[in-house]
């Protein structure tokens, strides 16, 4: 089916398909194709199903820029001082509608979970993986109608963004990825937020409740004035 709709694309000439369902392959680098990815110029975001808005996927490549400029070289003294270099951890987020499910595969929670963990382990491993120095990279993806989200992680970030640190804060903050009610733009922005924190080196707290719905500066958990403020402005921009 997936070689079918590909070649319908190709007939109609179409520039840029945009698939449905995706496999690693197929999928766009925002670096390098950011206009696949529905971005209009190079991005750590790549949405080509339009899962969440422009202004959202905006906001989130600046969250991403900054916490790639801000946080500390993780590479060797080495690495990091190599040409100039001094860039930090480095985020980027792969949004589907869904993932491809081979015939031979069974339509199961589990089977779904381990398609989009081996998407996004593909990313980080083959299709993304000219951008880091010292294997600093960290790939969000979020299937919308697989309903699974998922993180990887290089092995430098992987010392203190762990498997379990990631699986917390995604639980938490879950309410923000269903279809009834959630809001996928902020969910991401309060994902790579709590991310960032762990990355320079503080302990995991959720930086707003999920179960309480997002609609003023009381819901927020008082971590800090700044928190508080730039929460504040968000949930503007957002809500």
């Amino acid at each position: 089916m997936k070689s079918v709709v590909l070649l319908l694309c190709c007939l109609v000439g179409l520039s840029h398909c945009v698939l449905i369902e995706w496999t690693a392959s197929d999928y766009p680098n925002p670096q390098e194709d950011p206009e696949a990815c529905g971005r209009y110029k190079s991005s750590y975001v790549c949405d080509p199903n339009k899962l969440i808005s422009k202004r959202a996927a905006d906001f989130l490549d600046h969250i991403l820029l900054n916490l790639q400029n801000d946080t500390k070289c993780p590479c060797s003294r080495y690495s990091c001082e190599r040409n100039g270099y001094n860039k930090g951890y480095i985020m980027a987020i792969a949004l589907v509608k869904k993932i491809y499910k081979p015939e031979k595969v069974k339509d199961t929670v589990d089977s779904r979970k381990a398609l989009v963990n081996q998407f996004a382990l593909d990313l980080l491993n083959k299709r993304w993986n000219g951008w880091d120095v010292c294997d600093e990279v960290v790939i969000i993806v979020f299937s919308k109608d697989d309903g699974i989200l998922t993180t990887v992680s290089g092995s430098t970030p992987q010392r203190v963004l762990t498997n379990s640190i990631t699986k917390a804060i995604q639980l938490e903050l879950a309410r923000f990825f269903r279809d009834d009610g959630g809001n996928v733009g902020q969910g991401l922005h309060y994902l790579t937020m709590n991310y960032r924190r762990v990355l320079d080196g503080y302990h995991y707290y959720p930086i707003m409740y999920s179960d309480v719905v997002p609609d003023s500066a009381a819901d927020m958990i008082k971590v800090s004035l700044v928190t508080s403020l730039i929460t504040t402005i968000l949930l503007k921009i957002f809500c």
